[in-house]
Protein backbone atom coordinates (compact mmCIF):
# COMPACT_ATOMS: atom_id res chain seq x y z
CA UNK A 1 0.00 0.00 0.00
CA UNK A 2 3.00 2.29 0.40
CA UNK A 3 3.34 2.47 -3.39
CA UNK A 4 -0.24 3.54 -3.81
CA UNK A 5 0.14 6.50 -1.49
CA UNK A 6 3.41 7.83 -2.84
CA UNK A 7 3.00 7.37 -6.60
CA UNK A 8 0.61 9.83 -8.17
CA UNK A 9 -0.29 7.47 -11.07
CA UNK A 10 -1.67 4.79 -8.73
CA UNK A 11 -3.89 7.26 -6.90
CA UNK A 12 -7.05 6.06 -8.67
CA UNK A 13 -7.05 2.92 -6.47
CA UNK A 14 -7.73 5.07 -3.40
CA UNK A 15 -10.84 6.64 -4.88
CA UNK A 16 -13.40 6.91 -2.07
CA UNK A 17 -16.32 7.92 -4.30
CA UNK A 18 -19.05 5.48 -5.27
CA UNK A 19 -19.09 4.08 -8.84
CA UNK A 20 -16.47 2.88 -11.27
CA UNK A 21 -13.66 4.82 -12.84
CA UNK A 22 -12.92 4.74 -16.55
CA UNK A 23 -9.93 2.43 -16.10
CA UNK A 24 -11.98 -0.03 -14.05
CA UNK A 25 -14.61 -0.09 -16.81
CA UNK A 26 -11.98 -0.64 -19.50
CA UNK A 27 -10.40 -3.49 -17.55
CA UNK A 28 -13.84 -5.05 -17.02
CA UNK A 29 -14.67 -4.72 -20.72
CA UNK A 30 -11.31 -6.23 -21.68
CA UNK A 31 -11.92 -9.23 -19.43
CA UNK A 32 -15.47 -9.62 -20.76
CA UNK A 33 -14.18 -9.40 -24.32
CA UNK A 34 -11.56 -12.04 -23.61
CA UNK A 35 -14.19 -14.37 -22.15
CA UNK A 36 -16.52 -13.84 -25.13
CA UNK A 37 -13.67 -14.34 -27.62
CA UNK A 38 -12.75 -17.63 -25.89
CA UNK A 39 -16.38 -18.75 -25.99
CA UNK A 40 -16.72 -17.96 -29.72
CA UNK A 41 -13.46 -19.76 -30.51
CA UNK A 42 -14.71 -22.86 -28.67
CA UNK A 43 -17.99 -22.81 -30.59
CA UNK A 44 -16.17 -22.27 -33.89
CA UNK A 45 -13.78 -25.16 -33.28
CA UNK A 46 -16.72 -27.37 -32.25
CA UNK A 47 -18.51 -26.57 -35.54
CA UNK A 48 -15.28 -27.22 -37.46
CA UNK A 49 -14.94 -30.64 -35.80
CA UNK A 50 -18.57 -31.51 -36.58
CA UNK A 51 -18.17 -30.48 -40.24
CA UNK A 52 -14.94 -32.43 -40.52
CA UNK A 53 -16.58 -35.52 -39.03
CA UNK A 54 -19.61 -35.29 -41.32
CA UNK A 55 -17.50 -34.86 -44.46
CA UNK A 56 -15.26 -37.83 -43.65
CA UNK A 57 -16.12 -40.69 -46.01
CA UNK A 58 -13.61 -43.18 -44.61
CA UNK A 59 -16.31 -45.39 -43.00
CA UNK A 60 -17.98 -45.70 -46.43
CA UNK A 61 -14.63 -46.68 -47.95
CA UNK A 62 -14.10 -49.32 -45.26
CA UNK A 63 -17.57 -50.71 -45.91
CA UNK A 64 -16.82 -50.77 -49.65
CA UNK A 65 -13.63 -52.78 -49.05
CA UNK A 66 -15.49 -55.24 -46.82
CA UNK A 67 -18.19 -55.65 -49.48
CA UNK A 68 -15.54 -56.26 -52.13
CA UNK A 69 -13.83 -58.88 -49.94
CA UNK A 70 -17.13 -60.73 -49.51
CA UNK A 71 -17.91 -60.33 -53.20
CA UNK A 72 -14.56 -61.78 -54.26
CA UNK A 73 -15.15 -64.81 -52.04
CA UNK A 74 -18.21 -65.67 -54.16
CA UNK A 75 -16.70 -65.01 -57.60
CA UNK A 76 -13.66 -65.79 -59.72
CA UNK A 77 -11.81 -62.84 -61.23
CA UNK A 78 -11.43 -63.19 -65.00
CA UNK A 79 -9.49 -60.04 -65.82
CA UNK A 80 -8.87 -56.46 -64.85
CA UNK A 81 -8.78 -53.98 -67.72
CA UNK A 82 -9.37 -50.24 -67.89
CA UNK A 83 -10.24 -50.26 -64.19
CA UNK A 84 -13.09 -52.71 -64.79
CA UNK A 85 -13.04 -55.97 -62.85
CA UNK A 86 -14.60 -58.82 -64.82
CA UNK A 87 -15.78 -61.67 -62.59
CA UNK A 88 -17.68 -64.95 -62.92
CA UNK A 89 -19.99 -66.22 -60.20
CA UNK A 90 -18.70 -69.52 -58.79
CA UNK A 91 -22.16 -71.08 -58.53
CA UNK A 92 -24.14 -69.75 -61.51
CA UNK A 93 -21.16 -69.12 -63.85
CA UNK A 94 -22.70 -65.77 -64.88
CA UNK A 95 -20.29 -63.05 -65.98
CA UNK A 96 -20.38 -59.67 -64.25
CA UNK A 97 -18.39 -56.44 -64.27
CA UNK A 98 -17.54 -54.17 -61.36
CA UNK A 99 -16.90 -50.70 -62.74
CA UNK A 100 -17.13 -46.94 -62.29
CA UNK A 101 -19.85 -45.12 -64.19
CA UNK A 102 -21.82 -41.93 -63.47
CA UNK A 103 -19.96 -41.36 -60.21
CA UNK A 104 -20.83 -44.79 -58.82
CA UNK A 105 -18.96 -48.05 -58.47
CA UNK A 106 -21.42 -50.81 -59.19
CA UNK A 107 -21.86 -54.33 -60.52
CA UNK A 108 -23.44 -55.03 -63.92
CA UNK A 109 -25.65 -56.52 -65.29
CA UNK A 110 -28.21 -55.02 -63.01
CA UNK A 111 -27.43 -52.17 -60.73
CA UNK A 112 -25.88 -52.98 -57.38
CA UNK A 113 -24.10 -49.80 -56.23
CA UNK A 114 -21.18 -50.17 -53.86
CA UNK A 115 -19.92 -46.59 -53.51
CA UNK A 116 -21.36 -43.21 -54.53
CA UNK A 117 -19.69 -39.91 -55.38
CA UNK A 118 -16.59 -41.40 -57.00
CA UNK A 119 -14.64 -39.29 -59.48
CA UNK A 120 -11.86 -41.74 -60.36
CA UNK A 121 -11.36 -45.45 -59.65
CA UNK A 122 -8.13 -47.36 -60.29
CA UNK A 123 -7.58 -51.07 -59.88
CA UNK A 124 -4.23 -52.86 -59.98
CA UNK A 125 -3.70 -56.57 -59.46
CA UNK A 126 -0.29 -57.47 -58.09
CA UNK A 127 -0.68 -61.15 -57.13
CA UNK A 128 -2.00 -61.95 -54.59
CA UNK A 129 -3.08 -58.39 -53.71
CA UNK A 130 -5.74 -56.34 -55.49
CA UNK A 131 -5.07 -52.61 -55.01
CA UNK A 132 -7.95 -50.15 -55.32
CA UNK A 133 -7.69 -46.37 -55.25
CA UNK A 134 -10.75 -44.12 -55.36
CA UNK A 135 -10.78 -40.34 -55.61
CA UNK A 136 -14.11 -39.00 -54.46
CA UNK A 137 -15.93 -35.94 -55.78
CA UNK A 138 -15.12 -33.93 -52.66
CA UNK A 139 -11.36 -34.44 -53.23
CA UNK A 140 -10.75 -37.19 -50.69
CA UNK A 141 -8.59 -40.08 -51.92
CA UNK A 142 -8.70 -43.54 -50.40
CA UNK A 143 -6.53 -46.54 -51.07
CA UNK A 144 -7.16 -50.11 -50.06
CA UNK A 145 -5.99 -53.62 -50.76
CA UNK A 146 -7.68 -56.97 -50.77
CA UNK A 147 -5.92 -60.29 -50.52
CA UNK A 148 -7.18 -62.53 -53.33
CA UNK A 149 -6.89 -66.30 -53.03
CA UNK A 150 -5.18 -67.97 -56.00
CA UNK A 151 -8.23 -70.14 -56.77
CA UNK A 152 -10.31 -66.98 -57.28
CA UNK A 153 -8.20 -65.76 -60.22
CA UNK A 154 -8.39 -67.40 -63.66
Amino acid sequence: MFCLKTVRFCRWFNNKKQGFTLIEMLVGLAISGLILWTLFECVKSFHWAIDRHESNRFPEWQQFLLLMEREFEAVNILKIRNNVISVVDKETKNGQDIKLSNGRIYKTPGFVPYLYGVEDFQVTYDPPILWMVARLEDGQTYEGRILIEEDEVN
